[in-house]
């Protein structure tokens, strides 16, 4: 079920906000088309730094609806979407992704 999307706050903001079995996910999108994904795939543009911030990001929203930080179960998630030239396009789910 999606809670919300393209949740602001002063740090960034969070794609989408969805909750799956009580488990609050915090997913972030990337995109790309076949040209952008020759050196690198979407998904790996999530790197440590992106990571900490959507840990943080997760952190405020969890605040702000006053949710339980210790007791309320969460995860990052991010969806990966390469476009193709033809209108379609393929995509993967990476759940719980860690660092």
């Amino acid at each position: 079920v999606i809670l919300d999307r393209n949740y602001r706050t002063k740090i960034g903001e969070i794609d989408i906000v969805a909750e799956k079995k009580d488990i609050i996910c915090f997913v972030e999108v990337k995109t790309g088309t076949p040209e952008s994904t020759v050196y690198f795939l979407p998904e790996f543009r999530v790197d440590k730094r992106k990571f900490s911030k959507l840990k943080r990001l997760g952190e405020f929203y969890l605040t702000d609806y006053n949710l339980n930080k210790i007791e309320q179960k969460w995860r990052i998630d991010v969806i990966s979407v390469i476009f193709d030239e033809y209108g379609g396009h393929k995509i993967k789910h990476f759940e719980n992704v860690t660092f």
